[in-house]
């Protein structure tokens, strides 16, 4: 009879530490687990609540920060996998058992007989907090936000897709069909305070795709199994999107909203407004490939037929005369950048990418892809009429030779009266948009240091040229990144010293090491006549200074995690430029790059290694979880980019040819909606 119980303590300033009930193994067991590098902890669990007492309370898997307390600030992610033959669970003594731990408490759900060899998963979590707890001067909110489970699949039916209205219809005779977060699309959006902490359970039920999340700008707590744990420690505006190719454009996006009760601004605020832009493509972008080189020598990007707003058209968003309401505008678009525009009225930015700023009034917003802002938006004095706002694309952006959107521009309105007509869509001849290098940070943190690392970054399209596989792709100091045998992380983690030598990482990972405290200074020069808007995980930057921009070496200059890179006029031997600068106190291996879906996926990436002595350190070993996904993919678990762990400097057999799957600059054919049920 086998029991297996795996029952894992995830803490982002704590430790990882094995708990098990006694009962649940016998001593094979807790053989094999040792020999595995695993040191468990025995724990009582009872029908009677009882507390949790550790016995070998200096016995811990991972360490992520030196000198934190294990029972503050941490994330329990129960998962039981239990294996019987012919045995109720109530042998077991788990049903009515609760699991207590810094006054907060798991009920076990189970009560199932088991006829026959069945492997059952009970995963659930549960957010551990000291009361009394103070972060920056606030006390600390009980942070208790469990979202429901995530199935996310193709759909073609969604009975929520506003997109699905008669004028996009006929405009193309045909729908795309969207991925659906639990059948439902626009995906939802994730709400939380300061200093809570959400937890997402994300099932991937796409068949044919493997999926990656990314939460844009926060930081993340730990992510097991298919949990994600976040700590939302700063306040803002921010978003979630799948990291795998294509996808984000065809659903996989939404607003993450952290509320703020000691906003310096909360006094002035009477409601709460959210806008997204964003482009929309009426083929399946699941599919392979998006330009071919034969048939696009000139690396053309796929371009949008529509612009959305809060992912639909005409959208509504009602008002009182005389209040102040605090307006949250995001680009969660795939490739446009977006002008936004309120007819009759001006806002003040009061927020850029979770950073607040000193007021700063302005006519129109321009966000770039991955941008948000928080804004003031006082309604005028009556309700006289209705007004209009609009999300219009960025057209002299995009490349000369592209065909311009059916539909670049989105209205919604503002609706201070529903009983009055709708308004026409505002003649903006100019927008005026305020330059966000020259916003000031309300905390008013100086100019950093001099750097003592300095990274210089030529951003640029080039051919690869191989038989049968030719592709434009895209990178920095023209290399392309190419995904290697071996993930990056787990290359730091098992190469000891040559964790400091970016070449174990692979020629086309771009890697640049990173030492703790570093005051780093990235300086990237566009060799591409188009816009790039430019964003790093891990870090917000300071703005420092950008060619055409009259702000420049401030002494308070302004941070955000996505900045626009100016286009290059090819009649100009001069490269324009941005610079920003960070310290690197945040270990891990983190990606900078084109925030452009096609971009980021045609290589425009580098990745940067941030201290991975003490990613060593902090994380021995991967996750169990990670590990059978990754065996199951045929993906080694340790040795450099080509998978060698006896000589690390041996790079034989790294990926050094981008496969064309990936497509992004590189493709084979876009299936229509009708074509998508027997796609390969």
């Amino acid at each position: 009879m086998d029991h297996r119980v795996v029952v894992s303590l995830c803490c982002y300033g704590g430790y990882f530490t094995l708990l098990y009930p006694t009962a649940w193994f016998n001593n094979h067991m807790l053989k094999t687990l040792i020999s595995n590098g695993i040191n468990p902890i025995k724990v009582n669990l009872g029908r009677k609540p009882r507390m949790l007492q550790q016995v070998q309370r200096g016995s811990h898997l991972l360490t992520l920060l030196n000198g934190s307390k294990q029972s503050q600030g941490c994330v329990l992610v129960l998962s039981m996998v239990l294996v019987a033959t012919g045995l109720a669970f109530t042998s077991l003594d788990i049903p009515g058992s609760y699991l207590f731990f810094d006054n907060v408490s798991l009920k076990l759900q189970t009560g199932k007989t088991l006829d026959q060899p069945t492997i059952l998963e009970y995963q659930t979590a549960i957010c551990l907090q000291s009361l009394g707890q103070y972060h920056s001067g606030r006390k600390k909110s009980w942070p208790r936000h469990v979202i429901p489970d995530w199935n996310l699949e193709r759909s073609s039916g969604v009975k929520s897709m506003s997109i699905l209205n008669d004028y996009i219809c006929l405009l193309l005779t045909d729908t795309s069909p969207v991925i659906a977060i639990n059948g439902v699309w626009p995906a939802p959006m994730i709400r939380g305070t300061v200093n809570d902490t959400v937890v997402v359970k994300v099932h991937n039920s796409l068949g044919n795709q493997s999926l990656s999340i990314h939460w844009h700008g926060l930081h993340m707590v730990v992510s097991v199994l298919n949990v994600h744990c976040m700590q939302l420690d700063e306040p803002g505006t921010y978003w979630y999107h799948s990291h795998s190719p294509s996808q984000y454009v065809d659903g996989i996006r939404g607003p993450i909203l952290v509320d703020d009760p000691f906003s310096p601004y909360a006094d002035q605020i009477d409601g709460e407004l959210v806008v997204t832009l964003s482009d929309w493509y009426h083929v399946c972008m699941l599919t392979r490939g998006i330009i071919a080189l034969p048939g696009n020598p000139t690396a053309l990007e796929p371009i949008p037929m529509s612009a959305l707003m809060n992912d639909q058209l005409w959208p509504t968003l009602s008002v009182l005369p005389n209040k102040t309401y605090f307006l949250r505008v995001l680009n969660i678009a795939g490739y446009a950048q977006f002008y936004f525009h309120i007819d009759a009225q001006h806002m003040t930015i009061i927020q850029a990418d979770g950073v607040y700023t000193d007021l700063q009034l302005v006519q129109d917003l321009y966000l770039a892809t991955g941008q948000r802002y928080g804004v003031l938006l006082h309604t005028l004095p009556t309700a006289s009429q209705n007004y209009v706002m609009l999300g219009a694309m960025d057209i002299a952006g995009f490349p000369g030779s592209a065909p311009t959107p059916v539909s670049p521009n989105v209205t919604g309105v503002l609706v201070y009266d529903p009983y009055l007509s709708i308004p026409s869509t505002p003649l903006v001849e100019q927008f005026i948009a305020f330059d966000d290098f020259c916003l000031t940070p309300i905390d008013s943190i100086p100019l950093l240091d001099p750097p003592n690392k300095e990274i210089v970054l030529n951003l640029s399209t080039f051919s690869q040229v191989v038989p049968l596989n030719e592709q434009n792709r895209g990178g920095f100091n023209n290399i392309t990144y190419i995904t290697q045998r071996v993930p990056s992380l787990y290359t730091a983690l098992s190469g000891g010293l040559y964790a400091l030598n970016p070449i174990v990482y692979g020629n086309h990972s771009n890697a640049f090491v990173l030492n703790l405290n570093d005051i780093v200074e990235t300086t990237i020069y566009n060799y591409d006549t188009g816009l790039h808007p430019i964003h790093t995980h891990g870090h917000n930057v300071q703005l420092i200074y950008r060619t055409g921009s009259s702000c420049k070496n401030r002494t308070i200059p302004m941070r955000r995690d996505t900045w626009m890179e100016p286009r290059w006029n090819s009649l100009d031997p001069n490269h324009p430029s941005t610079v920003v600068r960070f310290v690197a106190d945040n270990p891990g291996i983190w990606f900078l790059h084109c925030h452009m879906e096609w971009h980021l996926v045609a290589g425009m990436d580098i990745i940067l290694v941030e201290d991975p002595l003490q990613i060593q350190r902090g994380q021995r070993d991967i996750p169990l979880s990670m590990k059978l996904i990754c065996l199951d993919q045929k993906i080694p678990l340790k040795g450099n980019a080509a998978g060698n762990w006896i000589n690390f400097l041996d790079l034989t057999g790294e990926v050094n040819v981008a496969p064309m799957e990936c497509g992004s600059l590189s493709s084979t054919t876009i299936f229509k909606v009708e074509d998508l049920s027997t796609a390969p």
